[in-house]
């Protein structure tokens, strides 16, 4: 469904299917709750059409799963932001980093000694491995006072809190925690649906030659398999969207208390500003606890309090705490930036501003113009 002030946004994405450009597009949006667009174009893979409820990766899009959980923590008072993560894991104190927080783990602000926490290492190893290498890794200056994005290292490590803090595996936590309260049944992610044939994870294609096609390297790098606590949920645009309905809502869904407000304000509020990111062209984006808090990064008007996340090249998620207003968009492709991902989606958010505000007037709401890097933003989707 689709209601009219967004039917150029659907026609948007009919095109990118039509032109190549894409496999295949969800696309949801909700204002105060109700749903403005839900719809699904193209295929899930080459010969299998998408559906909206069809599961599709999410990459680095399930971190806030993880965020979550963490928050279900401390509403119980077992953990805050500040404990230090070595009280819960004494083994990550090696290599001098006894004084980094959850907060630090969670605002992606631990510069590990390496040019970026992709190359450790640590995908599609066993659990226990990965984090023994994330708990010898040194950093390169002292936590809280350089940004690294981290889409492995530090959910590895956050799935171990989680995991030793509520005397529950992690994947288990999550489900009972997040998805059940949230509905998500349609979601995958850990082993234990793994079981479903309608819940099957599907790849990520890229276009080559013309065609669609799996990287079976691309989506090893992206850690797209279920078992993945950063990057491993798969899911329709109306599951993820609803994590952020739920923090749009202070904590509610569907009239439902889920979480507490003291909950959705701590992981969406900003926690980390003032360092520029190497992983994301140097820019100085805020972020709170597991989510990114800037509204330039995902095109919203200046001054907006907004909580979201991206993931490489193929998925979207953000929302606007002010005007509860939920913009969701996966694919079944990567797609870079120069060849359409990041511009369809800065189109269709501002379709949505438009919509919403009532005025089709043009806002100047993109990044500024990163520097010291020539790195283009689809490389840094995480």
């Amino acid at each position: 469904m689709i209601r009219p002030g967004l039917q150029l946004s659907a026609e948007r994405v009919r095109a990118a299917i039509d032109d190549g450009t894409y496999l295949g597009v969800q696309l949801f949006v909700s204002v105060e709750g109700e749903v403005w667009a839900d719809l699904a174009e193209g295929q899930r893979t080459p010969g299998e059409e998408l559906q909206v409820n069809s599961p599709v990766p999410w990459a680095c899009c399930s971190k806030p799963l993880g965020a979550l959980a963490f928050q279900r923590l401390v509403e119980s008072g077992e953990l805050t932001a500040d404990t230090p993560v070595a009280v819960v894991i004494p083994e990550f104190a090696a290599a001098g980093k006894e004084t980094v927080t959850l907060a630090h783990l969670l605002s992606h602000a631990l510069p590990y000694d390496a040019d970026a926490d992709g190359a450790l290492p640590i995908v599609g190893v066993p659990h226990e491995e990965a984090l023994a290498v994330v708990c010898d890794r040194p950093l390169v200056a002292p936590p809280g006072t350089r940004a690294l994005y981290s889409p492995f290292g530090s959910w590895t490590v956050l799935a171990e809190v989680v995991a030793r803090a509520s005397g529950r595996p992690f994947f288990e936590f999550v489900e009972a925690e997040v998805l059940r309260p949230l509905e998500m049944e349609g979601t995958l992610f850990g082993p234990a649906r793994t079981g479903n044939d309608e819940l099957r994870p599907s790849d990520l294609y890229q276009r080559h030659g013309g065609e669609h096609t799996v990287r079976p390297d691309l989506n090893v790098r992206l850690g797209v398999a279920p078992i993945q606590p950063g990057t491993g949920a798969h899911g329709p645009a109306r599951e993820l969207a609803r994590v952020f309905e739920c923090l749009a809502a202070e904590g509610q869904w569907q009239g439902r208390r889920i979480f507490t407000e003291h909950a959705t304000h701590g992981m969406s509020s900003p926690r980390r500003q003032g360092l520029p990111d190497p992983t994301f062209c140097d820019l100085d984006l805020s972020w709170g606890l597991g989510v990114c808090t800037d509204p330039a990064w995902f095109g919203a008007p200046r001054g907006t309090q907004l909580a979201g996340h991206t993931g490489y090249g193929s998925s979207f998620v953000m929302a606007d705490l002010d005007r509860r207003v939920v913009v969701c968009f996966l694919s079944t492709s990567v797609v870079d930036e120069a060849k359409g991902r990041g511009r369809l989606v800065d189109q269709i958010v501002r379709d949505v501003y438009s919509a919403v505000l009532g005025t089709t007037e043009r806002r100047d709401t993109r990044p500024p113009a990163a520097t010291g890097s020539s790195t283009n933003r689809a490389e840094v989707q995480r």
